[in-house]
């Protein structure tokens, strides 16, 4: 049964368990309680946290991927897409949740009234989890984003760095970042470049660093894995993929005021429901792409055959993005500098925790 349909299921007034954000381990449900239970964690619970950890329930999210995939990028790039939210989610209401997410969405919205997007540096603050309460998103209205940086290096080993084990282990949807285009340029300069090339090879690498640790999978123990690839409009993609990168709805809502709906500027529920049956279409035409790319058709078939493990595609720009579209040659952007689909993978996260579990 998945998160969302115990909370759900729970009569009135019963309280629910709590699982931390910190080490995803379920404390009692207690008066008071305000720490994880966990001898092996303690951490704080934050207040908001608590109190609407039935109404907004969490969604935890390793971010996986080697050095240089884009991970911290996008993390920067999806905080001033919800900082801006309003332009395109008529009623969001956002809350960070800890100190260190609170202090790196404060220097996001700094940097964005100086027109300066924060470097990857910033993002490093983020010593722990990042912890971001959204409400009154349409389709999935209200959920708490819970994302942790997993180092891709520790891979190489088949390991899980230790502090990070509990984090990964009882997730059961991740990010898989990967930069096709970087990784392609660096496989002939370095000794351990095939790793970085292939992209299953760290796919193969999660699913042994979890079966190290004691999961079964068919055992109950779904797993689902948002590829992400990066810097796609750097990659030679089928021009079908490539219009679908360039022509964001998002920032064109929010740059042109162009209507998405009848109603306005906005993704309502019904424009959200549209973007994802089209998000489902570039999912498997992304796919399609994959499998002609070093280690794609391998880990296609790494995922088939490691019994219910779910893989689901999408892409995002550089970020900033070094080229715009104009008519159909591409030209160096300008100060507008937001990056395209960034939102993509999160939506994707957001659906398969909404879903009614097998």
């Amino acid at each position: 049964m998945s998160l969302l349909r115990l909370f759900r299921s729970k009569p009135a007034g019963e309280a629910t368990p709590v699982q931390c954000p910190f080490c995803l381990q379920v404390s009692p449900a207690a008066p008071g309680l305000k720490q994880c239970r966990n001898p092996g964690c303690g951490e704080p619970l934050p207040v908001q946290y608590l109190r609407r950890y039935g109404e907004a329930p969490p969604l935890f999210l390793p971010m996986m991927g080697m050095p240089n995939a884009g991970k911290t990028n996008f993390l920067i790039a999806a905080t001033v897409a919800v900082v801006s939210g309003n332009q395109f989610w008529q009623d969001l209401d956002y809350w960070p949740l800890t100190d260190e997410t609170d202090a790196f969405i404060e220097k996001i919205e700094r940097s964005m009234r100086t027109g300066v997007l924060p470097g990857p540096t910033e993002a490093k603050d983020i010593k722990k989890v990042y912890v971001l309460q959204l409400l009154r998103l349409p389709r999935w209205s209200n959920r708490t984003w819970v994302l942790r940086d997993v180092p891709g290096e520790h891979f190489k080993d088949r390991k899980i760095q230790k502090d990070q084990v509990p984090f990964v282990i009882h997730a059961k949807t991740s990010f898989l970042f990967f930069d096709l285009n970087g990784a392609n340029e660096k496989a002939g300069n370095k000794a351990d470049g095939m790793f970085e090339r292939n992209i299953d090879r760290v796919f193969r690498a999660y699913i042994m660093g979890l079966e190290d640790h004691g999961v079964v999978f068919g055992d109950g123990n779904d797993r689902r894995v948002v590829v992400v690839l990066t810097k796609a409009d750097q990659l030679d993609l089928p021009a079908h993929l490539k219009k679908y990168l360039w022509e964001d709805e998002h920032w064109d809502s929010a740059k042109r005021g162009t209507a998405l709906t009848n109603g306005g500027a906005f993704f309502d529920d019904d424009a959200m429901a549209r973007y994802m049956d089209r998000l489902r279409r570039v999912d498997a035409e992304l796919k399609e792409w994959v499998v002609t790319q070093p280690g794609g058709r391998s880990l296609v078939s790494a995922a088939e055959l490691t019994n219910r493990v779910e893989l689901h595609f999408c892409m995002i720009s550089a970020i900033p993005c070094g080229v715009q579209r104009s008519g159909q040659s591409f030209e160096p952007r300008g100060k507008w500098q937001q990056p395209l689909r960034i939102l993509d993978p999160c939506y994707w996260a957001l659906e398969l925790n909404s879903r009614p579990a097998p």
